[in-house]
């Protein structure tokens, strides 16, 4: 990786303002070497392609469903409380 190439670089704080987590937490995964970083001047800068591999690694696709099928009240209830049935005899 080359450092300083036109390259974007990010603070924490921009991190959090963008709502990509606390502050807190990308101290955590700076910490625990989990995102590459620059440190420069007592602060720490996060490359933006650094920003990107971390972030695809945690890509997770959404899951194709299924649509509902037609039901009846009742089943539904069945499904979240069940009834006891009494047997009929």
């Amino acid at each position: 990786m080359t450092i300083l190439s036109g390259e974007k670089f990010f603070t924490i704080g921009d991190l959090a303002a963008r709502g990509l987590g606390s502050a807190r937490t990308w101290r955590r995964r700076i910490a625990r070497r989990e995102i590459a970083f620059v440190r420069l001047d007592g602060g720490i800068l996060i490359p933006e392609d650094s920003l990107e591999q971390y972030l695809e690694s945690r890509f997770v696709p959404a899951v194709a469903r299924q649509p509902l099928a037609a039901a009846s009240i009742e089943t539904i209830l069945d499904r979240v409380a069940p009834r006891k049935r009494q047997a009929v005899g």
